[in-house]
């Protein structure tokens, strides 16, 4: 029996490949939900959640380009008051 093992290259190409659209689907569901009319988001919590958004891009940018990150998966949107 005879087993072909894959690079390095084409394992990750292949996780990215199953994990990106699930990962890009999630976002779209959890997130992109919140835009119907059942939910009311000030322009500034829109642009909060937009910001922590960016973060993570840029996170994964750097960890992806090999540079050191301490980046924390915490959220603080706040209601606000009338």
């Amino acid at each position: 029996m005879t087993t072909i093992q894959e690079t390095k290259q084409e394992k990750a190409v292949r996780l990215i490949n199953q994990r990106l659209p699930k990962v890009r689907k999630g976002i779209l569901k959890s997130i992109g939900n919140l835009a119907s009319s059942q939910y009311d988001l000030s322009e500034e919590q829109v642009t909060m959640i937009l910001n922590y958004l960016k973060s993570d891009v840029a996170t994964v940018e750097k960890l992806l380009r090999n540079k050191k990150s301490s980046e924390s998966f915490e959220v603080n949107i706040k209601t606000l008051t009338m």
